[in-house]
């Protein structure tokens, strides 16, 4: 596991790992106690059925530690490694009924990160051209965002904010409930101005008119071009002339996202990268010794 991205996560990352054993596991597998002896060692090997780019082996590790410590889980395969179908990502040794507990959750878990891992690692490679980065959004899914964004910055991607309290944001909504773009950004100088450390201002525009009137405020860090066609990108571009950064976002896929990674966009934004992908089919095999 990255020591960073743990270290920085470590109390989120227990939280919803605990969540997730109540969630499946709960009292106890009553299938494997029906079945099987406690005592009864085994080896479950997990396997590939697709090509990818392999996300979540030091996040499945992390998992069986905390569930038990005396499972071996061996892995040659690394987080961001591309593989073949039907490569073997890793073997799991010791209690049977351990390996069955955790089968469903480790798979899940890996193959959802393999599948958002793979699709930013092919939107990389599109744009490797350019200068621009791939950002993901909040579009994730509940309980399992840390994974997720995990999984893009594996693939090659870069983490927006992880919350609403790591940044401000300030959208259309948010514009409108102020009575415009410059009445939002007056009230927000203010409540930065009682920060000792100023959070990240990312202020989003919906046409060039707004585009003007963002340019009129130094603190803003970033603004995001929400909705704008490539030509009107260009324009904003020009208008922008390096005064901030530039992230433009809505309606970008595979097919059209050169169009949008100009040169002078700094970041493109997609909630596809995390909202929509279908899961790598994986499976795990067991083998008794």
């Amino acid at each position: 596991m990255s020591d960073s991205y743990l270290k920085k996560y470590r109390s989120e990352l227990d939280h919803v790992i605990d969540l997730y054993f109540k969630e499946d596991i709960g009292s106890g597998d009553l299938t494997s106690q029906a079945c099987l002896n406690n005592t009864k060692i085994s080896s479950g090997k997990i396997y590939s059925k697709e090509d990818c780019m392999i996300a979540g082996v030091e996040f499945s590790q992390y998992i069986i530690k905390k569930y038990d410590p005396t499972l071996k889980f061996e892995s040659s395969i690394k987080d961001g490694q591309t593989i073949e179908s039907g490569h073997c990502v890793g073997e799991l040794k010791g209690s049977s009924v351990s390996i069955l507990n955790l089968e469903r959750l480790l798979l899940n878990c890996m193959a959802r990160m393999s599948a958002i891992a793979t699709h930013v690692a092919t939107l990389k490679k599109i744009i490797s051209h350019r200068t621009c980065q791939l950002l993901d959004t909040r579009k994730t899914t509940p309980g399992f965002r840390v994974a997720e964004k995990w999984a893009v910055s594996i693939g090659g991607g870069l983490n927006h904010r992880m919350g609403l309290y790591d940044a401000i944001l300030i959208k259309d909504n948010h514009v409108d409930l102020c009575g415009g773009v410059k009445k939002a950004l007056e009230k927000t100088s203010k409540f930065i101005s009682n920060f000792q450390s100023k959070p990240t201002v990312i202020v989003e525009a919906r046409d060039l008119y707004e585009v003007i009137q963002i340019l009129d405020y130094d603190f803003i860090d970033r603004v995001l071009l929400d909705n704008f066609s490539p030509n009107v990108i260009s324009h904003a571009i020009k208008t922008i002339d390096k005064k901030h950064k530039i992230e433009v976002s809505g309606n970008i896929n595979q097919n059209n996202i050169l169009d949008y990674a100009q040169e002078g966009v700094d970041y493109v934004s997609m909630g596809s990268l995390t909202h929509s992908r279908p899961l790598i089919d994986m499976t795990l095999l067991m083998e008794p010794s």
